[in-house]
């Protein structure tokens, strides 16, 4: 209806300014759009993906070398368009990974092709604009690349948790404070079991997570109570920061059934470790069973 309208302007590309180090050349070394399975791994070989991590489905993504050719530059870079997260899968088969990769972490996660060769997949966070280099990817010699590089902008959507593997804390192995906390039996089940009423009355549990990211905080808990029982759930550091804090109730539990407490880190948190404490001042009779990050 309106002939002179125009398209809004495309977005920036999240890969630019693609180049081997040293020469301005790098033919080796292709960018693509919406990576997934059944597409050609490297720039010069048949081996296709054949499974990878959910998160990869659709990132852009670079082809690299499979292996080295005379004159071939072993190394290339890019420019990030935005700030984004670059991944980078490595063959399992080196012992160690490539020097230059030491700065990314490990997503515990795996890339595979149709050979049946399987990837460690690193991923490392860069700002807008900033440069990143890329390696060689085996000894000299021997493999020029031999890696895939994907990127994909930084998200604030939650991830899927699900996805993850579960580290349970259970509650009777975290620190019980306050005079109201201690050990019991329920359903046949060792708890911690909140006694007495009390302002005082904490569980808080000591958590190590390996991988910066944001993670699912679930606590499983049983309340016999016909009444809701309010709570306060907190994350902290270390060395005690409060991170997040949240008001949480505990809502009554069916004979035999457990009820939870669905809560989450609110933003990425870095590798290391933390402690995840709740509170529950009116709580008597309330046991509590685990803390599952995930």
């Amino acid at each position: 209806a309106n002939p002179s309208a125009r398209p809004a302007p495309s977005s920036p590309a999240l890969i630019r300014d693609l180049e081997a180090s040293g020469n301005g050349n790098a033919s080796g070394w292709r960018m693509h759009e919406w990576m997934a399975t059944g597409a050609l791994q490297y720039s010069d070989d048949s081996a296709r993906f054949s499974a990878l991590p959910s998160n990869l489905y659709g990132a852009t993504w670079i082809s690299t070398p499979s292996r080295a050719t005379a004159g071939m530059p072993r190394s290339a870079q890019f420019r990030v368009g935005e700030e984004a997260d670059v991944f980078v899968a490595a063959d399992t088969r080196l012992q160690q990974g490539p020097q230059w990769l030491q700065s990314y972490e490990d997503t515990k996660t795996f890339m595979e092709n149709s050979r049946g060769d399987r990837f460690s997949v690193y991923r490392k966070r860069f700002s807008k604009d900033a440069i990143v280099e890329l390696g060689p990817g085996g000894n000299a010699g021997t493999a020029v690349a031999g890696y895939t590089v994907a990127v994909l902008p930084v998200s604030h959507i939650e991830p899927a948790y699900d996805l993850k593997p579960v580290n349970n804390y259970k509650a009777i192995h975290a620190r019980l404070k306050g005079p109201g906390l201690g050990k019991g039996l329920v359903d046949g089940k060792e708890r911690a079991v909140f006694t007495k009423a009390s302002a005082d009355n904490m569980v808080e549990w000591d958590i190590a997570v390996g991988v910066a990211d944001t993670y699912s905080l679930t606590v499983t808990y049983n309340n016999p109570h016909a009444k809701t029982v309010q709570g306060k759930l907190a994350l902290l550091a270390a060395d005690g920061t409060l991170m997040k804090e949240e008001m949480v109730e505990m809502t009554t539990t069916r004979p035999g059934k457990s009820n939870y407490i669905n809560s989450s880190t609110g933003s990425m948190i870095n590798a290391g470790n933390y402690k995840v404490r709740l509170w529950a001042a009116e709580a008597e009779g309330v046991s509590v069973n685990a803390l599952d990050v995930q």
